[in-house]
């Protein structure tokens, strides 16, 4: 039997998204007797760290999006690793709010030494959604506008040279190809 971590080590975190997705479809999250949150993947042996797992897609969804390569097609299924990872963030939420009374003890020691429980999973999707100024213009057609109350907006929002689609036309991108 496959081992969950040994597969997600060897895993490349920037080219095979595919892969990851396909693995995270089949996992359940949990956590241990300390607090920890976990998943496991049926039909692999051991768990991993959820918020390792996070922290590597993370890292490299950022780097990408600031080289600007990433395909379409990656960046839909990035979004729905995020998606996933905040489903996942979600559960793992309520079982250790009923977990016993140890387990939330430890948990609170864990939260409280390093950093918060759930990681804003918006910040890992808008790696995903991110496109340099020439590449927003090149795949919708237009200069990127920032969204307002009173405009109609191509553009959610730009952060140091990268300009955020809405995930609904990143996803019409990719339906019209």
């Amino acid at each position: 039997m496959t081992s969950l971590p040994a597969r997600l080590e060897t895993l490349n975190f920037s080219t095979q998204l595919v892969e990851l997705k396909n693995i995270m479809e089949t996992c359940d999250p949990g956590y241990s007797f300390w607090g920890g949150r976990i998943i496991r993947a049926k039909g692999m042996c051991g768990s991993y760290n959820l918020n390792l797992l996070y922290d590597k897609v993370y890292t490299h969804a950022c780097k990408r999006a600031e080289i600007g390569d990433l395909t379409v097609d990656e960046r839909i299924v990035g979004v729905d690793i995020v998606k996933k990872l905040s489903d996942f963030y979600k559960e793992t939420n309520d079982q250790l709010n009923k977990a016993n009374f140890l387990t939330r003890f430890f948990r609170a020691i864990r939260e409280f030494s390093f950093g918060l429980s759930s990681p804003q999973s918006l910040e890992l999707d808008f790696c995903f959604r991110a496109f340099k100024k020439e590449k927003f213009k090149e795949l919708f057609g237009e200069e990127p506008v920032e969204w307002s109350r009173t405009s109609k907006s191509n553009c959610q929002g730009s952060y140091r040279g990268l300009f955020f689609a809405f995930e609904k036309d990143v996803r019409n991108l990719a339906s019209h190809r």
